[in-house]
């Protein structure tokens, strides 16, 4: 009994490190690019570039719906039988929920960083659904990936923000990076997580077979 109460209180710790590291290295790459585009920056460019970063962490989780906070206070397979239980209508709701928020934020940005509608309006777009793709991700304790592609995202960011600054500097070319390694991001976790959900309808069907034939 107690060597099952240490397992699984060893088990809380490392997936509590592993979720600190995960949010621990985006944390670090903002705030040292902060620090350093602070000394660097003229007044209005680095209040503008500022500007889209609030705008953005307050837009994110209306466009989230809670859904990122949501998913992770239930387990895997109550996860996939609730996304199976949600009607056709509500997920285009959804949908155009995101949608809206993603133009409003897209108009807010177009005059401060000079832009087209397009780039503001997908970058909200793949930030929120990376966001709760991560959290899908956690929910099914693949935490070892995140932590390497959050380690490589936030390595890129830092060195996108350098290199530019070095060089010819814009904002919207800073951004248009940013957009890049956002959506590769957002690839890399369908890419795991799509085989993770997968692999548990394979095991629902294979349980609901098991308890049909032991009927």
């Amino acid at each position: 009994m107690k060597l099952l109460q240490k397992a699984k209180s060893n088990s809380f710790f490392s997936n509590s490190v592993f979720i600190f590291l995960i949010r621990f290295f985006p944390t670090l790459a903002n705030v040292l690019v902060l620090i350093y585009y602070s000394r660097n920056l003229d007044t209005n460019t680095y209040g503008t570039y500022q500007n889209f970063w609030i705008q953005l962490n307050i837009i994110y989780p209306l466009a989230c719906f809670g859904i990122h906070v949501f998913v992770i206070t239930y387990s895997p397979a109550y996860i996939i039988k609730l996304a199976r239980i949600v009607k056709t209508g509500q997920y285009a709701i959804y949908g155009m929920w995101l949608l809206l928020l993603c133009g409003i934020f897209a108009y807010l940005q177009i005059v401060p960083i000079h832009t087209n509608f397009i780039l503001p309006f997908l970058f909200l777009l793949v930030f929120a659904i990376t966001i709760i793709l991560e959290s899908l991700l956690i929910v099914f304790r693949n935490l070892i990936s995140i932590l390497v592609i959050n380690f490589l995202y936030s390595s890129a960011f830092f060195l996108i923000h350098w290199y530019l600054l070095k060089h010819t500097f814009s904002l919207e070319i800073l951004f248009t990076y940013l957009f890049v390694i956002s959506a590769i991001r957002l690839l890399a976790y369908l890419f795991i997580l799509v085989p993770e959900i997968k692999a548990h309808k394979n095991a629902d069907v294979l349980e609901e077979i098991s308890n049909t034939k032991a009927r």
